[in-house]
């Protein structure tokens, strides 16, 4: 029982500093990016979905189309989902998961990492998801994919400490490509770049802007298993209707 009730107290104080983590960041300014940086330095934003672009010397193009940039920031933001259950997805939606959301990161790291080791202040951000902190029902192949950015992230975090890397894990964006409209769980493209700004080099891995670390807090504090039971049986079938409403619009009237 006294084993029991220790790692109780373990487990209660984990959550704790979840919070005090959350209300730190809100006060907390974030870093002189451009004096750290360097004003006139550039970042580099990659994303592609095109799974016919994953072979080396695709990177390598890449790397090499930046020759003679002083690139200080290197941003990888790419990643597609599906919402579902596990087997009932098609196996190119799977394949296509893997394919976007863990190679490119991968590769685009490798190349670029030994290039900014070089500068004596450098950044590496990779976009992870609030969906990769846990295992979410539905989100399955999605949720693990952004697993594996996070676990990435934090070690090269780890074992490149002179760069300043940070997992991103946001929760809901509006672009174009999400259908999300801005409501109190999205927030738009500009104030998770503002988010991201005011966490990097302060931390290895963050939800960025405040609202996000709000709903990664209040997620993390509910069990694991009553969080995936609401989600699967009354949230997702929700958003799987309004995906499929208006991926219908926009493709109907486009």
């Amino acid at each position: 029982m006294r084993v029991l009730a220790w790692v109780g107290l373990f487990v209660l104080a984990r959550k704790g500093l979840g919070w005090l983590k959350f209300l730190f960041g809100l006060v907390r300014p974030g870093l002189d990016l451009t004096a750290r940086y360097g004003r006139g330095s550039w970042v580099l934003v990659t994303g592609s979905t095109d799974v016919g672009s994953n072979t080396e010397s695709f990177y390598d193009n890449i790397l090499n189309a930046c020759e003679g940039l002083d690139v200080s920031v290197v941003v990888n933001n790419v990643g597609v989902d599906v919402l579902g259950k596990y087997c009932s997805l098609p196996v190119k939606d799977v394949q296509k998961i893997i394919d976007v959301n863990c190679y490119p990161v991968s590769m685009l790291c490798h190349k670029f990492i030994p290039r900014l080791l070089k500068r004596k202040h450098a950044g590496v951000v990779i976009v992870s998801s609030l969906a990769g902190e846990f295992p979410m029902a539905m989100h399955n192949i999605y949720s693990a994919s952004k697993a594996f950015t996070d676990f990435l992230a934090r070690t090269l975090a780890y074992e490149y400490p002179s760069l300043d890397v940070l997992s991103l894990r946001p929760s809901e964006v509006q672009t174009p490509m999400t259908f999300h409209k801005q409501d109190m769980f999205t927030i738009t493209a500009r104030q998770c770049a503002e988010g991201l700004c005011r966490v990097l080099g302060r931390t290895a891995y963050s939800e960025g802007h405040w609202n996000h670390q709000l709903q990664g807090a209040l997620y993390n504090a509910v069990p694991e298993g009553l969080f995936n039971h609401v989600f699967m049986h009354h949230i997702a079938p929700e958003f799987i209707s309004k995906r499929r409403l208006r991926y219908f619009l926009k493709t109907a009237f486009c």
